[in-house]
């Protein structure tokens, strides 16, 4: 079990993929704004320091090595080079997409050592831009351990009406 607490975690800005160019665009801003988030979720239960962001690496490293960083395709191998460069532990990598109203987040802890990854996560999200953001710090919380509690539910109520849960 991998445990941010222990180990230096650095977290790439989470890459984009559209349908569409207006898709582009919104999750272009979108991703700015889910990429603190995802920092804040991790940084909340670890030490000081152990969380590096990726405008942290790019402090660390050349000129030329930010360049094959950002030319990185989510690539184990590369990423993973990256973080040991720079003495990271693991990695975590993510893309955003977007067909039609329907988000997917998928997510990847990286293992610098071994090069691999270690876990992977992708979720289909249907209900707006603030059920992305709940995905988004749920996952960050399974990916680095699989056993903590998941599956809040969001739940909008666009009319009156009884909303039954479990048929109760």
């Amino acid at each position: 079990e991998y445990s941010s607490t222990a180990l230096a975690l650095a977290v790439m800005n989470l890459r984009w993929k559209g349908d569409n160019k207006d898709a582009w665009k919104e999750l272009g801003t979108f991703t700015k704004t889910l990429n603190p988030i995802i920092l804040e979720t991790l940084r909340r239960d670890s030490a000081p320091g152990s969380i590096l962001s990726e405008e942290d690496i790019d402090k660390v490293l050349s000129p030329e090595a930010r360049k094959r960083m950002r030319a990185c395709d989510d690539g184990q191998t590369c990423v993973a080079e990256v973080g040991a460069a720079i003495g990271a532990d693991l990695m975590i990598t993510g893309l955003l997409s977007k067909r039609g109203d329907s988000y997917k987040l998928s997510l990847n802890l990286i293992s610098t050592r071994e090069l691999s990854v270690i876990r992977s996560l992708s979720e289909r999200i249907s209900y707006g831009q603030d059920a992305v953001k709940e995905a988004a710090r749920q996952a960050v919380r399974q990916l680095l351990d699989p056993e903590s509690p998941t599956r809040q539910a969001v739940l909008t109520v666009k009319s009156k009406g009884t909303v039954k849960v479990d048929g109760k």
